[in-house]
């Protein structure tokens, strides 16, 4: 009766864990491919140089599918991409670094050319000056001096 009971036991115990893993697997598995799914729909956009839309499913798929292997894939892809975008920006950065130098330089020898020419140009066109006719003054006039008047009073005499 003993042995029974311990038997019994023990199935109930199996049992429970059997049915668990059951449970867990009909609830995930359709998470997992659902999950694949989505992933295998991400890779066909990276594919055909979608990024943006690869970008949403892979982030889709680490919040709705946290605990799938198509999450830690998922996750793995979106770090590689941000990687390369980093890296790519990078390049940009100094390609365009370079091309502003060189630009600088161009800009600074058209300044230097354009100052010389500026010098040759003031110079062709500042000709000695020609000597200037000198110009007579007129005797000034002779004025004569006024002659003064008395000046009339208004008051009445009384």
């Amino acid at each position: 009766m003993r042995l029974r009971r311990i038997l019994s036991i023990l199935s109930a115990v199996i049992l429970l864990i059997i049915g668990s893993a059951a449970g867990y697997f009909a609830i995930s598995i359709p998470n997992d491919l659902r999950a694949e799914a989505l992933l295998k729909e991400a890779r066909s956009s990276l594919e055909n140089d979608q990024r943006d839309e690869a970008r949403d499913s892979l982030v889709r798929i680490v919040h709705e599918f946290p605990r799938t292997d198509a999450a830690a894939t998922a996750s793995h892809t979106l770090f590689r991409m941000a990687d390369q975008d980093r890296k790519r920006l990078q390049d940009e950065i100094r390609l365009l670094t370079g091309q502003r130098i060189v630009d600088q330089r161009r800009l600074v020898q058209l300044e230097q050319k354009i100052g010389a020419l500026e010098k040759k140009q003031i110079e062709t066109v500042q000709a000695p000056p020609a000597a200037k006719p000198v110009v007579k003054k007129a005797a000034p006039k002779k004025t004569t001096p006024k002659k003064t008047t008395p000046k009339k009073t208004t008051r009445r005499k009384k």
